[in-house]
């Protein structure tokens, strides 16, 4: 290509200027330039693109175990931002991998490269209810998770549940006293900001103002179904399923027993 073509082509895509001329009548210089400001881009400077691997995070022991196995830095570094850290990033944490043995640059790839850590708890609630009463006594539902000093609370009212006439089958598994089956699903999130083992307290109570597990009257407290859980600095899941089943109470119809009570957590 020729100069005059060059030109040409800077002059189409703006990015050179001719000087401009000035009318003679100004007084003023002839000539005026243009500055131009042209963006110095070059390709060796851009950040690397990196595939996002199907494969689950690396966890901890998988990353000492590659450390302590033969493989290179550079090689775990790699892994790690292909397919991301599970586990605990907090600085004793990655203390912690450097007296294991796991170089430096594997532990700055564990800090930036680490799934946020978990801050809240998915909570599914599923009630099952067999009777026919459209009312309860201790109709209210808790369900409560210590997080360090505060109790964090999840709570509904067995009362109107009972008194929704929707999502109602009959059971006729005994064909002189049928009962009405009801199921409902309820879903609330609960914030947290320590992890670790911890129990999860579900307990009926007629109390509609319990805040924490002091708060429980006493002759609620044999009631108590407790469940240990174990919830991890980060996970690919925080869901917890939480599945009761409450039978009317056949001389006292307005009371509910419950008769079953299971929890799931899943994590990753």
């Amino acid at each position: 290509m020729n100069t005059s073509s060059v030109l040409m082509t800077l002059l189409a895509a703006g990015l050179f200027a001719v000087p401009s001329e000035t009318p003679a009548s100004t007084g003023k210089e002839a000539l005026r330039s243009q500055v131009i400001h042209i963006v110095d881009w070059e390709g060796s400077r851009l950040p690397p693109i990196y595939e996002i691997s199907d494969q689950r995070p690396l966890s901890r022991d998988d990353i000492v175990a590659l450390s302590s196995n033969g493989f290179k830095a550079e090689e775990i570094v790699r892994m790690i931002r292909e397919r991301r850290y599970v586990g605990d990033a907090s600085a004793q944490a990655l203390i912690q991998l450097r007296h294991d043995g796991v170089p430096p640059g594997v532990v700055r790839a564990v800090s930036r490269h680490a799934l946020p850590p978990n801050r809240s708890i998915r909570i599914s609630l599923q009630i099952g209810l067999e009777g026919n009463a459209p009312d309860a006594r201790g109709r209210y539902l808790y369900v409560i998770i210590p997080d360090g000093d505060i109790d964090r609370i999840l709570t509904t009212d067995l009362g109107d549940i009972v008194a929704q006439k929707g999502n109602v089958r009959v059971d006729h598994s005994d064909p002189l006293v049928p009962r009405n089956v009801r199921e409902v699903h309820l879903n609330g999130t609960v914030p947290i900001v320590t992890n670790g083992r911890r129990d999860i307290h579900i307990v009926t109570s007629s109390r509609p103002d319990i805040w924490s597990l002091e708060d429980i009257p006493q002759k609620n407290r044999s009631g108590i179904d407790s469940f240990p859980i174990d919830v991890p600095a980060s996970s690919l899941n925080r869901d917890c399923r939480i599945r009761l089943r409450y039978r009317q109470d056949p001389l006292l119809p307005h009371i509910w027993n419950e008769t079953a009570a299971r929890l799931q957590c899943e994590w990753k």
